[in-house]
């Protein structure tokens, strides 16, 4: 920008990009603080949420990037396996169940094996991007669909009599 515009634009583009950091705050700040006075049937007021969220907020991010990604890593390799079974459903919208439960399975064995710092862990594809999960994902995702083939589904009493 400063090679384009010169420092008038450096100092254009700052407004900007603060500005459009402030609304998102704000858009984020309002949706949450509303989720959770519905979540609590209103007993707690909104105002209430708006002031904690903006507290945690102001501290979290004054913890440094470092240490808020050492937070974070524990909850992303929670939420691993629900991000198996999201993409399950959107490239193979009609699997069996038991595929999405076992590459699910498989991303929470994954997931705590790593929490626990299994040194075999390291050797998984992908491990030093973060993604050590997918292998697993897919190799217990392919052993359920084979066990679904081999298990015939029990049907409901409902089917039955049909």
């Amino acid at each position: 920008v400063e090679a384009l515009l010169g420092k008038a634009g450096m100092i254009i583009f700052g407004v900007v990009v603060g500005l459009a950091c402030v609304t998102t705050a704000i858009g984020l700040t309002s949706s949450a603080a509303a989720y959770f006075t519905e979540l609590c049937s209103e007993k707690v007021p909104y105002k209430a949420f708006v002031i904690v969220i903006c507290v945690f907020s102001a501290v979290a991010s004054n913890l440094g990037l470092d240490r808020i990604v050492s937070i974070a890593a524990p909850v992303l390799d929670i939420v691993y396996p629900a991000l198996v079974v999201i993409f399950i459903s959107l490239i193979i919208p009609n699997a069996n169940d038991y595929v999405s439960r076992g590459a699910a399975l498989g991303a929470v064995g994954a997931s705590i094996l790593c929490a626990f710092k299994v040194p075999a862990m390291e050797n998984l594809p992908l491990y030093d991007m973060g993604l050590y999960w997918i292998l697993p994902a897919v190799i217990f995702g392919l052993l359920a669909l084979g066990l679904a083939a081999i298990v015939k589904p029990r049907k409901s009493e409902a089917e039955a009599k049909i």
